[in-house]
């Protein structure tokens, strides 16, 4: 089973996306970077995963 969590910088805002085989299992928007970071971190550590900085 593959798992990734993605954090997107988007215009104004930061995506963090959890994916477990290409299917989309958690979506957020965040206007801060740091709150955004935070949620990704913590998801990583949930799925016992690397985040991945996608811009």
């Amino acid at each position: 089973m593959k798992k990734r969590v993605c954090l997107f910088k988007h215009l104004k805002e930061y995506k963090v996306t959890a994916l477990l085989d290409d299917i989309i299992v958690f979506r957020e928007r965040y206007v801060s970077y740091n709150v955004a970071l935070e949620e990704a971190v913590r998801l990583g550590k949930e799925m016992g995963v690397k985040v991945e900085f996608k811009v």
